[in-house]
Order: C-alpha cells, then sequence, then structure tokens
C-alpha cells in the first residue's frame, strides 16, 4: 500500500501495520531502477506493436482513399 502524504512523495507502508517507511536514496534507487526498466520494456513492447501493425494500417488508408476517390467519380 503507498500512502501519499500532503507535499512529499510516496511512502510505501508496511502491508501488516500499515506503518509508513521512509526510504531514503539508496533503499529507493533500485525500487525506482526496476520501475524505470518495467516501463521501458512495456514502451519498448509497445512500439514495436504498432510499428508491426503500421504497414497494415497505411494500406488500408491507401485502400479507403481509393475507394473514396472511386465513389466520387460514379
Amino acid at each position: 500500500m503507498v500512502r501519499r502524504p500532503p507535499g512529499r512523495g510516496a511512502m510505501p507502508a508496511d502491508q501488516n501495520c500499515g506503518t509508513e517507511i521512509k526510504l531514503n536514496e539508496s533503499l529507493a534507487a533500485p525500487l525506482i531502477t526496476a520501475t524505470k526498466q518495467e516501463y521501458e520494456t512495456k514502451l519498448a513492447e509497445q512500439s514495436a506493436g504498432y510499428a508491426k501493425r503500421q504497414p497494415a494500417l497505411h494500406d488500408r488508408a491507401d485502400q479507403l482513399a481509393n475507394v473514396m476517390q472511386t465513389s466520387v467519380r460514379m
């Protein structure tokens, strides 16, 4: 559980008793690094997914443009 007291960053709380645990930089650094890596991995996966779908989307857009041009000529 993470509590956010006014004017402070997130402070984790003990899951059993709810006591807030103050993190100094040496304790927070591994958590920050792990979180950063997790989000960078998710972003890379998302970007790869977009790149994989992009050619198909461009092809579909071209098909729709051709259909619209054909229907306007009729």
